[in-house]
């Protein structure tokens, strides 16, 4: 019937079927995306509105949550890691291999644990008065054995030597003031020639460059005439069963020997003496005092950002005012961090000092999405009930966020692929944190939200809501009239808000043809700066990095670069798993050894060497005629000048069997500064390693012959930074460019973001090593958590310009930047507030934070509301989105649920 009776207009009612079927493949593509987009969208709202009908409850579990973690974790398996052979060395490194069969499988002796003693003058001759230096020299051997414990904790030892052994100038007078006094020089040259013999009182050789600092010598006499500096070191036993109380001691000689240092400082008695000093406690005592300095300006942040963002919830109408929110918002992410650290406490997931910085990016990540919602939140009309309008803005906005919040996760979760043990842990703790910032923006902050508005419509105060206050007239005439309207954003059939006409008006100027000209040169010109500063970065890593300025522990190796012998670069070379006793076993020793040496970064052979030297005793020697190798070992280590020079060096078992052995060289043709040298230096003695008959077959951390020593932890981390950085910013660019090709529903999205993201990653890198940043451990994790919050910044703009219903670019534009422009700007501008305390700070970690993210914010924001809305204003797609989700049917959504 209906058919029969259609008007001669029906022809044309059929319009639209062809329409439908001629829809173009990126219309598709976007009708595709919004359908998986509506249940991860009804998700979000029906999260939201459980905590809205809930707030109390939501608020209480929350905190309590939090709090429940924290405290379990704290007293449970929290720990702290300050070792930067374990921070810095990549996860199955070979040296870390090496290490653990040393310290824990070989016959070795364990090594002291060394409190490391230096006395110079600044480079100036400290022997111009011997007898001086020398009395100096027992006064700081008598403040340490006078320690609380020294007597104790030296006779418990399980070691031979019933003391701890020291080494220094006063073994000259077998170390006491007694006998050095019973000398009685009458001359500074006495002094001197007694400091000038070869051997000490017990016999053993003299190593004269370990103990002086560059010393000369007359050519007719032999007899030392100046020296920079002289160097002596104590060593403490390494017994677990005492460790303890042997870092207790150690704290004590620090502090003992601080106060020697001030004393002849003060006294000013020639010879001018400055005492420095290091031991094994010295880098967790300074990771930690470190540590402790960072909490006043995480205190000074979370106070900035709390000022700030109660400031901008300010009203002057008592009722209408609305800091509770702000408060809120900061001690939302607060405890959300809280919650995320302290599950990881428990898991046992290791603290370092370089997690400090992550308080004050994560509270600046958080108040982002804080931020969007409200002003969402406070565009909806008041005269909807208050759970229709959290619906609403979650609706809106929930994707938004979410996406960033994806973003960001991405970004440190590709940082988790790490080796390096530093960048894993700091990029897991933040990985898990994000997500749960946003969840509890999502429940406990909306939830505030609710609890607030709830405040207002009763009509009591900001803070004092137990106290009603006088009616308003104004605010009863028209509920719609609210705080945001002045501050955030208009309400809708209401006139704009003064933010909105400011951005409508910079929107408009913005958009002149000749701005948009001006604009594209400006960033082209930046661009092309910072790809010319970016090719000049250098990786470098340096102790002071991560120590407190001014710490005595740089200063000390400093001082023993510049005034001593014992500084630079050296190796030792181990030979293990064949049997030494044999002519092809120590020809293949001696092979190795040479190899080595032949290397472009050793330039001599080694001072002493045990097979060299026991060749030559059991030569020379007939008396051992007829003794077994192992017999001609033990009668060789029995003479005081070879025990004293190779016994710690030649690893023995209960039969008197060699085992194992090793020999020091000296890297001396590394430059301490030039890090491609080291990587290489690494690279070279592991190719050495790999070429020796005895290691075919065997993966390097089984290797016979090898060379290690602790500087090649950080090697390897010079080694695997660059390509693990390239990697991370490859992953991390295509993962943000796919999360946006599902998030944003158009298909041309991808050819904003995936550019814009590239040349913002450029142009950082460019800004740090203008700013004089180097890549090295601190700025390969900003780096690496960069590229998911830049993206941050153009995700907004990009979405906003999508769901916008009007109809040309330059309206869609001004629409955008009126209605997300001042929320990506809060945005940016909380994320420099968090971390703006850092600029203070005294460490090399947080001046590296804090000018990465002074770069990320400057360049973020101004590529997204500059740059971006530019192009998008000539390139981009002025098609509608026709939504196919609406608020009803996600309401539906939620009630069939």
């Amino acid at each position: 019937m209906s058919t029969t009776q259609q008007p001669p207009g029906g022809p044309s009612n059929k319009a639209p079927a062809p329409q439908v079927q001629s829809l173009s493949l990126g219309q598709k593509w976007t009708t595709a995306l919004q359908k998986v987009r509506r249940p991860v969208q009804s998700s979000i709202v029906q999260v939201a509105m459980l905590a809205a009908r809930n707030p109390w409850m939501t608020i209480a579990i929350a905190c309590l949550l939090s709090v429940g973690l924290v405290v379990i974790g704290l007293f449970t398996n929290i720990t702290f890691e300050s070792d930067d052979g374990v921070l810095f060395t990549p996860f199955n490194a070979i040296p870390s291999d090496h290490q653990k069969w040393i310290n824990e499988e070989s016959d070795f002796p364990a090594l002291l644990r060394e409190q490391n003693i230096l006395m110079h003058n600044k480079g100036a001759n400290i022997m111009e008065d011997c007898r001086g230096c020398v009395s100096k020299a027992f006064d700081v051997l008598e403040t340490l054995e006078g320690l609380e414990g020294f007597g104790a904790i030296c006779q418990t030892s399980k070691t031979n030597d019933p003391s701890c052994p020291w080494s220094g100038i006063t073994q000259f007078f077998n170390n006491s003031r007694q006998v050095y006094e019973d000398a009685n020089f009458q001359s500074n040259e006495d002094c001197l020639a007694a400091l000038s013999i070869p051997f000490f009182p017990n016999g053993e050789l003299v190593l004269t460059t370990k103990i002086f600092g560059f010393p000369t010598f007359d050519e007719a006499t032999s007899i030392m005439t100046s020296a920079q500096s002289i160097f002596f070191i104590m060593g403490f036993p390494p017994d677990e069963d005492i460790e303890d109380a042997v870092v207790d001691l150690e704290t004590k000689a620090i502090d003992a020997l601080v106060e020697v240092a001030e004393k002849w400082e003060k006294d000013g008695t020639s010879p001018f003496t400055i005492l420095e000093q290091f031991n094994e406690s010295s880098f967790p005592l300074e990771f930690g005092r470190g540590f402790l300095q960072n909490i006043p300006f995480l205190a000074a942040a979370f106070t900035l950002m709390s000022v700030f963002t109660a400031a901008i919830f300010f009203s002057r109408d008592p009722v209408q005012s609305r800091m509770v929110v702000g408060l809120g918002a900061t001690v939302t992410v607060t405890l959300a961090m809280a919650a995320g650290f302290g599950f990881l406490f428990i898991c046992g997931i290791p603290m370092t000092s370089i997690h400090g910085m992550l308080p004050f990016i994560l509270v600046g990540v958080g108040l982002d999405d804080s931020f969007i919602i409200v002003a969402e939140f406070y565009r909806h009309p008041r005269s909807l009930p208050i759970e229709e309008r959290v619906r609403k803005t979650i609706f809106d906005v929930g994707l938004s966020i979410l996406t960033s919040t994806l973003t960001s996760t991405c970004a440190f979760g590709l940082g988790c692929i790490s080796s390096i043990p530093a960048v894993f842990w700091v990029c897991l703790y933040a990985f898990l944190a994000i997500p749960i910032i946003f969840l509890y923006s999502l429940t406990m902050f909306v939830a505030i939200i609710v609890i607030d508005e709830r405040r207002v419509d009763e009509n009591r105060r900001d803070f004092l809501c137990c106290i009603t206050a006088k009616s308003n007239k104004a605010t009863e005439v028209n509920i719609d009239t609210s705080w945001d309207d002045e501050i955030v954003g208009g309400v809708e059939g209401q006139a704009d808000s003064r933010v909105d006409r400011f951005m409508a008006v910079y929107a408009d100027f913005l958009l002149l043809p000749v701005v948009k000209v001006v604009v594209l040169v400006v960033f082209a010109a930046i661009l092309g700066v910072c790809t010319w500063s970016t090719t000049l970065l250098k990786q470098e890593f340096t102790v002071e990095l991560v120590l407190p300025q001014g710490s005595y522990v740089g200063t000390f190796l400093d001082s023993l670069e510049m005034y001593t012998s014992v500084g630079g670069f050296e190796t030792t070379l181990f030979f293990r798993d064949i049997d030494q006793s044999t002519v092809d076993g120590q020809q293949a020793m001696e092979n190795y050894l040479n190899a080595m040496v032949f290397l472009d970064e050793v330039s001599s052979q080694p001072r002493n060497f045990w097979l060299r030297d026991f060749q030559a005793y059991s030569k020379n020697n007939s008396d051992l005629d007829g003794f077994t190798f192992e017999e001609q070992i033990a009668a060789f280590l029995e003479l005081p000048i070879y025990g004293s020079l190779h016994g710690r060096d030649i690893a023995r078992n209960k039969q008197g069997q060699v085992t194992a052995s090793r020999v020091l060289i000296r890297l001396d043709q590394v430059n301490s500064d030039d890090v491609k040298q080291q990587t290489d230096a690494l690279n070279n003695q592991e190719q050495v390693a790999r070429e020796q008959i005895v290691n075919q077959g065997l993966a390097g951390k089984d290797w016979a012959f090898f060379s290690f020593d602790d500087t090649y932890f950080i090697w390897s981390f010079f080694k695997a930074c660059p390509p693990e950085l390239t990697l991370t910013t490859i992953t991390g660019v295509v993962a943000v460019t796919i999360i946006s090709i599902f998030a944003i529903p158009h298909w041309s999205a991808v050819f904003f973001s995936a550019p814009l993201v590239m040349i913002l990653y450029v142009d950082l890198l460019g800004f740090l090593q203008f700013m004089g940043v180097t890549i090295n451990s601190v700025s390969y994790i900003t780096l690496t958590l960069s590229i998911g919050l830049m993206v941050d910044f153009l995700i907004h703009i990009l979405l906003r310009y999508f769901d916008s219903a009007k109809t040309t670019r330059h309206d869609k534009v001004k629409d955008t930047l009126k209605t997300m422009g001042t929320s990506v700007a809060m945005g940016g501008f909380t994320t420099f507030l968090g971390v703006l305390p850092l600029a203070f700070n005294t460490t090399g970690i947080f001046e590296v934070v804090f000018v990465t993210f002074l770069g990320l914010v400057l360049l973020g924001v101004s590529h997204g509301l500059i740059l971006l809305p530019v192009l998008l204003s000539m390139f981009g797609p002025e098609d509608n989105i026709v939504l196919l989700i609406t608020h009803d049917e996600v309401e539906k959504d939620e009630e069939r649920s």
